[in-house]
Protein backbone atom coordinates (compact mmCIF):
# COMPACT_ATOMS: atom_id res chain seq x y z
CA UNK A 1 0.00 0.00 0.00
CA UNK A 2 1.68 3.45 -0.94
CA UNK A 3 -0.29 7.07 0.48
CA UNK A 4 1.11 10.63 -0.31
CA UNK A 5 0.84 11.97 3.05
CA UNK A 6 1.38 15.42 1.35
CA UNK A 7 -1.90 15.34 -0.32
CA UNK A 8 -3.32 14.44 2.37
CA UNK A 9 -2.42 17.54 4.22
CA UNK A 10 -3.21 19.23 0.65
CA UNK A 11 -6.99 17.75 0.82
CA UNK A 12 -7.44 19.38 4.56
CA UNK A 13 -6.08 22.75 3.57
CA UNK A 14 -8.75 22.52 0.58
CA UNK A 15 -11.72 21.53 2.21
CA UNK A 16 -14.66 23.82 1.97
CA UNK A 17 -17.54 24.81 3.72
CA UNK A 18 -18.67 25.84 7.51
CA UNK A 19 -16.40 23.56 9.84
CA UNK A 20 -18.22 21.28 12.15
CA UNK A 21 -17.21 20.49 15.75
CA UNK A 22 -16.76 17.15 15.98
CA UNK A 23 -14.85 14.89 18.63
CA UNK A 24 -12.26 11.73 17.70
CA UNK A 25 -11.05 9.26 19.13
CA UNK A 26 -7.91 7.34 17.82
CA UNK A 27 -4.53 8.36 16.00
CA UNK A 28 -6.29 10.20 13.35
CA UNK A 29 -4.65 11.67 10.37
CA UNK A 30 -5.64 15.37 9.51
CA UNK A 31 -6.74 18.36 11.51
CA UNK A 32 -7.18 16.83 15.54
CA UNK A 33 -6.59 17.68 18.24
CA UNK A 34 -4.89 14.35 20.16
CA UNK A 35 -5.28 16.07 23.68
CA UNK A 36 -8.85 17.54 23.56
CA UNK A 37 -10.42 15.30 20.87
CA UNK A 38 -11.52 18.15 18.99
CA UNK A 39 -11.27 18.02 15.06
CA UNK A 40 -12.80 19.33 12.19
CA UNK A 41 -12.80 17.37 8.42
CA UNK A 42 -11.76 15.96 6.63
CA UNK A 43 -10.57 13.28 8.84
CA UNK A 44 -8.53 9.68 7.70
CA UNK A 45 -10.46 6.90 9.38
CA UNK A 46 -8.18 3.94 9.19
CA UNK A 47 -7.28 2.19 12.36
CA UNK A 48 -9.11 -0.11 14.15
CA UNK A 49 -12.30 1.21 16.63
CA UNK A 50 -11.67 4.90 15.16
CA UNK A 51 -14.55 6.94 16.84
CA UNK A 52 -15.78 10.08 15.28
CA UNK A 53 -18.71 11.97 17.09
CA UNK A 54 -21.18 15.09 15.58
CA UNK A 55 -24.32 16.43 17.21
CA UNK A 56 -26.94 18.82 15.10
CA UNK A 57 -30.00 20.44 15.47
CA UNK A 58 -32.86 22.12 13.75
CA UNK A 59 -32.43 19.48 10.83
CA UNK A 60 -34.59 17.22 9.09
CA UNK A 61 -31.84 15.33 7.49
CA UNK A 62 -27.85 14.66 8.15
CA UNK A 63 -25.01 13.26 5.02
CA UNK A 64 -21.92 12.10 5.53
CA UNK A 65 -19.36 11.83 2.56
CA UNK A 66 -16.98 9.50 2.59
CA UNK A 67 -13.90 9.22 -0.39
CA UNK A 68 -10.87 7.41 -1.28
CA UNK A 69 -7.68 8.46 0.46
CA UNK A 70 -5.82 10.39 -1.82
CA UNK A 71 -3.01 8.48 -2.96
CA UNK A 72 -3.80 5.03 -1.89
CA UNK A 73 -4.35 2.70 -4.43
CA UNK A 74 -5.32 -0.64 -2.56
CA UNK A 75 -8.74 -2.02 -2.44
CA UNK A 76 -11.46 -0.98 0.38
CA UNK A 77 -13.89 -3.29 1.81
CA UNK A 78 -14.34 -1.65 5.43
CA UNK A 79 -16.91 -2.17 7.57
CA UNK A 80 -18.28 1.02 9.41
CA UNK A 81 -21.21 1.64 12.47
CA UNK A 82 -23.44 4.67 12.40
CA UNK A 83 -25.09 5.18 15.71
CA UNK A 84 -27.80 7.74 15.45
CA UNK A 85 -29.67 9.09 18.71
CA UNK A 86 -29.01 5.48 19.91
CA UNK A 87 -30.35 3.64 16.86
CA UNK A 88 -27.12 1.71 15.27
CA UNK A 89 -27.05 0.54 11.23
CA UNK A 90 -23.41 -1.59 9.97
CA UNK A 91 -22.71 -0.39 6.28
CA UNK A 92 -19.94 -1.97 4.85
CA UNK A 93 -18.21 0.15 2.17
CA UNK A 94 -16.09 -0.54 -0.79
CA UNK A 95 -13.98 0.90 -3.71
CA UNK A 96 -16.78 0.62 -6.03
CA UNK A 97 -19.01 2.57 -3.81
CA UNK A 98 -16.84 5.64 -3.47
CA UNK A 99 -17.10 8.59 -3.16
CA UNK A 100 -19.95 7.40 -0.80
CA UNK A 101 -22.76 9.07 0.76
CA UNK A 102 -24.65 7.75 4.18
CA UNK A 103 -27.61 9.79 5.10
CA UNK A 104 -31.02 10.25 7.00
CA UNK A 105 -34.11 11.89 6.69
CA UNK A 106 -37.37 12.71 8.07
CA UNK A 107 -35.87 13.38 11.34
CA UNK A 108 -37.75 15.00 13.98
CA UNK A 109 -36.85 18.61 15.44
CA UNK A 110 -34.25 19.02 18.40
CA UNK A 111 -30.68 17.94 18.56
CA UNK A 112 -29.58 14.60 17.25
CA UNK A 113 -26.19 13.19 18.04
CA UNK A 114 -24.27 11.36 15.41
CA UNK A 115 -21.40 8.10 16.60
CA UNK A 116 -19.65 6.87 13.64
CA UNK A 117 -17.31 3.72 14.38
CA UNK A 118 -14.78 1.50 12.18
CA UNK A 119 -15.20 -1.96 12.86
CA UNK A 120 -12.93 -3.07 10.60
CA UNK A 121 -9.16 -3.39 10.30
CA UNK A 122 -6.68 -1.27 8.12
CA UNK A 123 -6.44 -3.68 5.79
CA UNK A 124 -9.48 -3.86 4.69
CA UNK A 125 -8.79 -0.60 3.56
CA UNK A 126 -8.90 2.87 4.55
CA UNK A 127 -11.87 5.97 3.95
CA UNK A 128 -11.25 9.66 3.96
CA UNK A 129 -13.99 11.39 6.13
CA UNK A 130 -14.67 14.63 4.32
CA UNK A 131 -18.01 16.20 4.61
CA UNK A 132 -20.91 16.52 7.32
CA UNK A 133 -24.01 18.29 6.01
CA UNK A 134 -27.53 19.45 7.33
CA UNK A 135 -30.46 21.06 5.90
CA UNK A 136 -30.37 24.94 5.56
CA UNK A 137 -32.49 25.68 8.48
CA UNK A 138 -29.92 23.66 11.00
CA UNK A 139 -26.74 23.63 12.26
CA UNK A 140 -23.79 21.52 14.08
CA UNK A 141 -23.41 21.90 17.87
CA UNK A 142 -20.76 20.61 20.56
CA UNK A 143 -21.26 16.84 20.92
CA UNK A 144 -21.29 15.73 24.48
CA UNK A 145 -17.84 14.58 25.25
CA UNK A 146 -17.82 11.07 26.00
CA UNK A 147 -16.58 9.93 29.05
CA UNK A 148 -13.94 7.99 27.07
CA UNK A 149 -12.35 11.35 26.81
CA UNK A 150 -13.23 13.30 29.89
CA UNK A 151 -11.55 10.96 32.56
CA UNK A 152 -8.08 11.73 31.17
CA UNK A 153 -7.60 7.83 31.29
CA UNK A 154 -5.97 6.52 27.84
CA UNK A 155 -5.02 3.11 27.14
CA UNK A 156 -2.62 2.09 23.77
CA UNK A 157 -3.28 -1.29 22.12
CA UNK A 158 0.21 -2.66 20.20
CA UNK A 159 -0.84 -6.14 18.30
CA UNK A 160 -1.79 -8.18 15.77
CA UNK A 161 -5.38 -9.78 14.77
CA UNK A 162 -5.98 -10.17 18.07
CA UNK A 163 -5.65 -6.94 19.25
CA UNK A 164 -7.48 -5.96 15.93
CA UNK A 165 -11.00 -7.98 16.37
CA UNK A 166 -10.07 -9.88 13.20
CA UNK A 167 -12.50 -13.12 13.08
CA UNK A 168 -14.04 -12.27 16.42
CA UNK A 169 -17.59 -12.56 15.03
CA UNK A 170 -16.77 -14.81 12.31
CA UNK A 171 -16.06 -18.61 11.95
CA UNK A 172 -16.59 -20.52 15.19
CA UNK A 173 -12.18 -21.52 14.58
CA UNK A 174 -9.82 -19.30 13.11
CA UNK A 175 -8.15 -21.83 11.20
CA UNK A 176 -10.85 -21.71 8.44
CA UNK A 177 -9.16 -18.28 8.24
CA UNK A 178 -6.23 -16.92 6.65
CA UNK A 179 -4.46 -13.64 6.30
CA UNK A 180 -3.99 -10.79 4.02
CA UNK A 181 -2.11 -11.96 0.74
CA UNK A 182 -2.31 -15.74 1.00
CA UNK A 183 -5.75 -16.66 0.72
CA UNK A 184 -7.74 -14.81 3.28
CA UNK A 185 -11.22 -13.86 2.33
CA UNK A 186 -11.95 -10.17 2.53
CA UNK A 187 -14.95 -10.34 4.35
CA UNK A 188 -15.19 -7.60 7.18
CA UNK A 189 -18.27 -9.07 8.84
CA UNK A 190 -16.11 -11.24 10.06
CA UNK A 191 -14.81 -9.07 12.83
CA UNK A 192 -16.13 -5.92 15.28
CA UNK A 193 -13.55 -3.85 16.67
CA UNK A 194 -16.00 -3.09 19.20
CA UNK A 195 -15.70 -6.55 20.68
CA UNK A 196 -11.65 -6.43 20.21
CA UNK A 197 -9.93 -7.30 23.83
CA UNK A 198 -8.16 -3.51 23.70
CA UNK A 199 -11.68 -1.98 23.15
CA UNK A 200 -13.29 -4.09 25.95
CA UNK A 201 -10.27 -3.36 28.29
CA UNK A 202 -10.84 0.59 27.45
CA UNK A 203 -14.40 0.32 27.72
CA UNK A 204 -14.28 -1.09 31.50
CA UNK A 205 -11.89 1.49 32.73
CA UNK A 206 -13.79 4.46 30.83
CA UNK A 207 -10.63 4.85 28.99
CA UNK A 208 -9.72 6.70 25.98
CA UNK A 209 -8.47 4.56 23.23
CA UNK A 210 -5.76 4.01 20.31
CA UNK A 211 -5.74 -0.04 18.73
CA UNK A 212 -2.46 0.29 16.64
CA UNK A 213 -2.82 -3.37 15.00
CA UNK A 214 -2.69 -5.37 12.07
CA UNK A 215 -3.75 -8.78 11.37
CA UNK A 216 -0.54 -10.98 10.61
CA UNK A 217 2.27 -8.62 12.28
CA UNK A 218 4.83 -9.84 13.86
CA UNK A 219 6.85 -8.42 16.95
CA UNK A 220 10.50 -8.89 15.36
CA UNK A 221 11.10 -9.42 12.18
CA UNK A 222 11.60 -12.62 10.37
CA UNK A 223 15.67 -13.65 9.76
CA UNK A 224 16.33 -12.60 6.42
CA UNK A 225 16.67 -16.33 5.05
CA UNK A 226 13.03 -16.68 6.24
CA UNK A 227 10.95 -17.46 3.24
CA UNK A 228 7.89 -17.55 4.95
CA UNK A 229 4.72 -16.16 3.38
CA UNK A 230 4.16 -13.88 6.51
CA UNK A 231 7.91 -12.31 6.02
CA UNK A 232 6.04 -10.90 2.89
CA UNK A 233 7.04 -6.68 2.58
CA UNK A 234 3.52 -6.04 2.96
CA UNK A 235 2.71 -7.41 6.32
CA UNK A 236 4.17 -4.79 9.17
CA UNK A 237 5.67 -5.34 11.99
CA UNK A 238 4.70 -3.98 15.54
CA UNK A 239 7.37 -1.80 16.15
CA UNK A 240 6.52 0.07 12.38
CA UNK A 241 3.04 0.03 13.40
CA UNK A 242 3.85 2.58 16.34
CA UNK A 243 5.84 4.87 14.59
CA UNK A 244 2.78 5.21 11.58
CA UNK A 245 0.15 7.90 11.51
CA UNK A 246 -1.45 6.33 8.69
CA UNK A 247 -1.89 2.60 9.01
CA UNK A 248 0.36 0.72 6.89
CA UNK A 249 2.16 4.06 5.51
CA UNK A 250 5.80 3.80 6.46
CA UNK A 251 6.60 7.09 5.03
CA UNK A 252 3.82 8.96 7.37
CA UNK A 253 5.48 8.94 10.69
CA UNK A 254 3.69 10.31 13.65
CA UNK A 255 5.97 13.28 14.72
CA UNK A 256 3.75 14.12 18.06
CA UNK A 257 3.80 10.87 19.91
CA UNK A 258 3.87 12.72 23.33
CA UNK A 259 0.93 14.72 22.77
CA UNK A 260 -2.12 11.56 23.43
CA UNK A 261 0.27 10.08 26.23
CA UNK A 262 -1.40 6.19 27.67
CA UNK A 263 -1.08 5.37 30.90
CA UNK A 264 -1.35 2.14 30.31
CA UNK A 265 0.13 0.05 27.26
CA UNK A 266 -0.73 -3.38 26.29
CA UNK A 267 1.41 -5.31 24.30
CA UNK A 268 0.13 -8.52 22.37
CA UNK A 269 2.57 -8.77 19.24
CA UNK A 270 4.93 -11.91 19.51
CA UNK A 271 2.28 -14.90 18.45
CA UNK A 272 2.49 -14.36 14.54
CA UNK A 273 6.32 -14.90 15.09
CA UNK A 274 6.13 -18.61 15.65
CA UNK A 275 3.74 -19.03 12.68
CA UNK A 276 6.56 -20.29 9.97
CA UNK A 277 6.38 -23.57 8.76
CA UNK A 278 8.46 -23.79 6.52
CA UNK A 279 11.39 -25.31 8.87
CA UNK A 280 12.99 -21.65 9.60
CA UNK A 281 14.87 -21.58 12.67
CA UNK A 282 13.99 -18.25 14.47
CA UNK A 283 16.65 -15.98 16.26
CA UNK A 284 17.82 -17.47 20.11
CA UNK A 285 15.20 -17.09 22.87
CA UNK A 286 17.39 -14.29 24.36
CA UNK A 287 18.05 -13.17 21.34
CA UNK A 288 14.40 -12.30 20.15
CA UNK A 289 13.29 -11.21 23.64
CA UNK A 290 16.47 -8.66 23.43
CA UNK A 291 14.80 -7.34 20.48
CA UNK A 292 11.56 -6.95 22.03
CA UNK A 293 13.01 -5.16 24.96
CA UNK A 294 14.87 -2.84 23.00
CA UNK A 295 11.23 -1.98 21.60
CA UNK A 296 9.65 -1.80 25.24
CA UNK A 297 12.06 0.89 26.05
CA UNK A 298 11.98 2.73 23.26
CA UNK A 299 8.40 2.86 23.70
CA UNK A 300 8.55 3.96 27.45
CA UNK A 301 11.26 6.61 26.56
CA UNK A 302 8.90 7.97 23.67
CA UNK A 303 6.55 9.76 27.06
CA UNK A 304 7.80 11.80 29.41
CA UNK A 305 5.87 10.01 32.07
CA UNK A 306 6.27 6.62 31.52
CA UNK A 307 3.35 4.17 30.78
CA UNK A 308 2.64 0.95 32.53
CA UNK A 309 3.12 -1.83 30.21
CA UNK A 310 1.54 -5.33 30.18
CA UNK A 311 3.00 -7.96 27.84
CA UNK A 312 0.30 -10.64 27.35
CA UNK A 313 1.03 -14.26 26.68
CA UNK A 314 -1.90 -15.92 25.43
CA UNK A 315 -2.42 -19.86 26.22
CA UNK A 316 -0.62 -22.87 24.63
CA UNK A 317 -3.93 -24.25 23.69
CA UNK A 318 -4.32 -21.58 21.26
CA UNK A 319 -2.97 -24.22 19.34
CA UNK A 320 -6.27 -25.92 19.35
CA UNK A 321 -8.53 -23.67 17.73
CA UNK A 322 -6.54 -22.96 14.91
CA UNK A 323 -4.08 -20.04 15.69
CA UNK A 324 -0.61 -22.12 16.12
CA UNK A 325 0.24 -25.86 15.69
CA UNK A 326 1.26 -27.53 18.99
CA UNK A 327 5.10 -27.24 18.57
CA UNK A 328 4.68 -23.97 17.38
CA UNK A 329 2.51 -22.84 20.65
CA UNK A 330 4.90 -24.80 22.95
CA UNK A 331 7.99 -22.60 21.10
CA UNK A 332 6.15 -19.48 21.53
CA UNK A 333 5.36 -20.10 25.01
CA UNK A 334 8.98 -20.86 25.82
CA UNK A 335 9.89 -17.56 24.24
CA UNK A 336 7.56 -15.95 26.21
CA UNK A 337 8.24 -17.18 29.52
CA UNK A 338 11.95 -16.34 28.47
CA UNK A 339 11.33 -12.67 28.08
CA UNK A 340 9.41 -12.66 31.27
CA UNK A 341 12.42 -13.85 32.90
CA UNK A 342 14.42 -11.21 31.24
CA UNK A 343 12.39 -8.50 31.99
CA UNK A 344 13.08 -9.50 35.83
CA UNK A 345 16.52 -9.72 35.79
CA UNK A 346 17.05 -6.33 33.86
CA UNK A 347 14.31 -5.01 36.56
CA UNK A 348 12.78 -2.96 33.84
CA UNK A 349 10.30 -0.29 35.91
CA UNK A 350 6.45 -0.76 35.28
CA UNK A 351 6.91 -3.54 32.82
CA UNK A 352 4.85 -6.79 33.23
CA UNK A 353 4.46 -9.99 31.68
CA UNK A 354 0.76 -11.32 31.60
CA UNK A 355 0.42 -15.32 30.73
CA UNK A 356 -2.84 -15.98 30.26
CA UNK A 357 -4.17 -19.40 31.25
CA UNK A 358 -6.55 -21.31 28.83
CA UNK A 359 -7.40 -24.31 31.45
CA UNK A 360 -11.10 -25.11 31.10
CA UNK A 361 -11.72 -22.70 27.96
CA UNK A 362 -13.24 -24.76 24.89
CA UNK A 363 -11.28 -25.08 22.53
CA UNK A 364 -13.50 -25.89 19.93
CA UNK A 365 -15.06 -21.90 19.62
CA UNK A 366 -11.48 -19.35 19.41
CA UNK A 367 -14.44 -16.49 19.83
CA UNK A 368 -15.75 -17.87 23.09
CA UNK A 369 -11.76 -18.61 24.49
CA UNK A 370 -10.62 -14.73 23.62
Amino acid sequence: MQWSLGLVLLACLCSQGVAQQLLASGRIAGRYDPVTGLATLPLVIDWPSTEVWAAFDSSDKIEVVFEKLPGDDSQVNCSLAFDLDGQTEVVYVTSDMLPYTWSKSGLSGGTHALEIFKRSETLYGILLLTSMTVSSSGRFVMPQIPTEISSGRRIMALGDSIASGWGDIGNSSCGQLTLAGIGMVLDPDTEDALLAFPTLVADHYDADRQILAWSGATQNPFPSNDSSQLAAVTTPTVPMLFEQLIAGNKSSLLVNASAWAPQLILMEGGINDFKSDDGVELTTPNDWADQYIRFIQKVQQTYPNPPEIVVTAFPINAAEVGILTTPQAETYISYMSNLGAEIGRRQLSDVHLLMLDGSGLPTDNWRAMF
